[in-house]
């Protein structure tokens, strides 16, 4: 399996129109991971379905290939980096918590584009910051105008905190 996204046709190709990119953590989660990928691609011109683990993508390409879901491009690579390659994206799913959300993925949403994720910790003074208490999440929608993204709380929830979206470590009087 090489780095560079593949889809189940070689004639498919994502539309500008309705392009998602769905950022998972599939763990031991693979059956989750993959009913989500799916019947995102049935609400979107295309999905971009982003995995660290090479095994785990591998055997999630395999299954969406069988399955004969060609508008889904599974492409393997750091979750905290995006993929840029195919970028603007109108929707940015990040299935799993975070706590410091990094500018790269803020810069691949068009232009009203939304991020949506759980973000946990924080002291609330950025864009991808927010307060938490006794590990509950928060539920949030991120949206990009004219250049800025800015985010609202939806709900509680809680997800498992994803590697690579954790606060890095600061001094505290």
């Amino acid at each position: 399996m090489t780095n560079e996204p593949t889809t189940g046709s070689p004639a498919v190709r994502p539309s500008p129109r309705g392009r998602t990119m769905a950022m998972q953590s599939l763990g031991n989660r693979i059956v989750r991971g993959l009913l989500r990928t799916p019947l995102v691609s049935r609400l979107a011109g295309a999905v971009v379905a982003l995995e660290e683990n090479p095994v785990l993508a591998e055997a999630a390409q395999n299954t969406l290939r069988r399955l004969d879901f060609a508008t889904v491009t599974l492409a393997i690579g750091r979750l905290v980096a995006g993929w840029p390659t195919a970028a603007p994206f109108d929707v940015i799913v990040i299935e799993g918590g975070v706590e410091a959300m990094p500018d790269t993925l803020f810069a691949q949403l068009s232009e009203g584009g939304r991020l949506v994720t759980v973000m946990y910790g924080g002291a609330g003074d950025g864009p991808g910051e927010g307060p938490v208490q006794a590990r509950v999440g928060k539920a949030t929608l991120f949206r990009s105008v004219r250049g800025e993204v800015g985010g609202r709380p939806l709900f509680d929830c809680a997800a498992p905190l994803l590697p690579g979206f954790e606060k890095a470590p600061a001094f505290v009087f």
